[in-house]
């Protein structure tokens, strides 16, 4: 199955706010944020994205094309198998 990739730039709670109620709101099955390493956390989680933010990568990472939803956020973009 194919994933799309995307990395993520979140700079401020208002940013954080309206990604989640994105994510929240759209038809996205099992969205996930990762830092690219050893951390993963569900994208509809607020506190979850806030704690994200200590992060030095953040990905989105989900199996339907998000890029035209979550533009704003969208720093780069991949796909995977």
């Amino acid at each position: 199955m194919k994933k799309h990739v995307y990395k993520i730039e979140l700079n401020t709670l208002t940013d954080v706010k309206n990604f989640v109620n994105l994510i929240a709101t759209s038809n996205l099955s099992s969205p996930e944020l990762t830092d690219g390493d050893k951390y993963t956390i569900n994208a509809s989680s607020i506190m979850g994205v806030i704690y994200s933010l200590e992060w030095n990568n953040l990905f989105l990472v989900t199996t339907e094309d998000a890029y035209s939803l979550l533009k704003d956020y969208i720093v780069e973009a991949t796909t995977r198998d």
